[in-house]
């Protein structure tokens, strides 16, 4: 994960603090904006957060709902449909993620990968 994006993206994190790094395509959309919602009041939690989308409708729709919320494109064409328990595309789905949290250290990166469902 080299490009000027991912590199341009993380450098707009926080300095010096943990971010929250959310993972999705369009089929966690309606979770993931629950979440936003709800942790909205939460003082820095937005600022902190890095919400990486799979595909162009979740990034288009995300970006259009929450202009301010950072987020990065990066589009993985076999995640763009939902993915089960046990399946090749939810092995992908393990192995970006397991690059991206790579990446996100090599740049030297604090973070908690978190699922949208962990702040109620």
């Amino acid at each position: 994960m080299s490009s000027e994006s991912f590199k341009a993206t993380v450098n707009s994190l926080p300095p010096n603090e943990e971010a929250f790094v959310l993972i999705l395509n369009s089929h966690a959309l309606n979770m993931t904006l629950n979440w936003l919602c709800n942790t909205e009041g939460l003082e820095g939690v937005h600022n902190k957060s890095l919400v990486v989308t799979l595909d162009k409708k979740a990034a288009d729709i995300l970006r259009e709902l929450w202009p301010n919320v950072r987020q990065l494109n990066w589009l993985v064409p076999a995640l763009e449909q939902p993915f089960n328990y046990g399946d090749g595309p939810y092995q992908l789905f393990y192995l970006f993620r397991a690059n991206l949290a790579r990446s996100l250290l090599a740049s030297g990166r604090s973070f908690w990968m978190i699922q949208q469902v962990q702040f109620r």
